[in-house]
């Protein structure tokens, strides 16, 4: 207990055949025994590392996007297991008996993996995983932990839990096998005291223009954001995205496009010593002159007038 389990890593740039084969005994071996579906068949790339440690499984990855499930059957072999997963990249659905959840960046989700279940990732993925055994969490049947839940790690426990789990799955990570143990158990404890955040999130029948606007701030510096990739992160059609903004009477791109020119501003007033090159890519901006002339149509003026202006200003004391 006082040594050391190494990781074992898989990175489809070493596969010698196809990268989605390769990629599908990659889950199994490293993960669960489940089946794996990418999003296209033109190309896939992931990596994935995984440790066991006294019955637990500890597993960091980040892949393109694909579909993972598993079947009754393959659920039915298992060893009483729960995925305790962190979510650091892009978004993840989770299907489990009638429970569909939606997970974001920051957030947790525990799945019980004795049951069959599909997980969705629509975008570029990266997550970091547990599989604790069941008893760790000293959970009976009939429990909310039955069913899969979302823990929202904003404050108190839930946001220690956030950071155990982030550093059990640090590959960097040189903690003993016991220590590992002792840190997994914590984290168990600290799970099970956090039942009045477990909640699962709205349903896509309730999902609001504001859920919408939220994820297109937080994603605002990836300038290949569009309706499509966004529609694909909340589980519904272009057509009912576009329908959300219509009953406020608003468009996609020209919401998106003062979101990213206002942010632009924001950044000049915080930091006026910033390049223009540096702040437009920041915003999602790549296109120099699109930027200076779509800036110049809101605000009246260049953007170089603006920072020019922000830097002649006196420093108060």
């Amino acid at each position: 207990m006082n040594g050391r389990t190494h990781w074992q890593s898989w990175d489809t740039a070493r596969a010698s055949g196809s990268k989605i084969d390769y990629w599908s005994d990659v889950v199994v071996r490293g993960v669960i025994d489940a089946s794996m579906k990418p999003a296209t068949k033109a190309c896939f790339d992931g990596f994935l590392a995984s440790r066991s440690i006294d019955k637990a499984r500890f597993v960091s990855f980040r892949s393109q996007p694909h579909q993972i499930n598993r079947t009754t059957t393959q659920a039915r072999g298992g060893d009483g297991h729960l995925m305790i997963g962190l979510q650091l990249r892009g978004v993840s659905f989770i299907e489990q008996g009638d429970t569909r959840l939606r997970l974001v960046p920051g957030q947790i989700a525990v799945v019980d993996s004795n049951k069959p279940f599909n997980l969705q990732f629509p975008d570029l993925i990266e997550r970091r995983l547990i599989l604790v055994p069941r008893t760790f969490l000293d959970l009976g049947a009939g429990t909310r932990n039955d069913a899969p839940h979302i823990i929202r790690c904003e404050a108190g426990a839930a946001q220690v839990a956030r950071e155990a789990l982030l550093r059990l799955t640090d590959l960097t990570c040189d903690w003993s096998d016991q220590d590992c143990t002792l840190m997994m158990q914590a984290l168990s404890h600290l799970l099970r005291t956090v039942p009045d955040q477990r909640a699962p999130l709205a349903s896509t029948n309730r999902l609001t223009l504001a859920d919408i606007q939220m994820e297109m701030r937080a994603r605002l510096s990836d300038e290949s954001l569009n309706p499509a990739m966004l529609a694909r992160s909340f589980g519904i059609s272009v057509r009912s995205l576009y329908r959300l903004f219509a009953q406020e009477r608003q468009s996609f791109s020209q919401f998106l496009l003062d979101l990213r020119l206002n942010h632009a501003r924001a950044q000049m007033e915080k930091d006026a010593g910033q390049s223009l090159t540096a702040i437009a890519l920041d915003s999602g901006l790549s296109d120099s002159a699109h930027f200076s002339r779509a800036y110049r149509a809101k605000f009246g003026e260049a953007p170089s007038l603006t920072r020019a202006r922000l830097r002649s200003k006196p420093i108060r004391a």
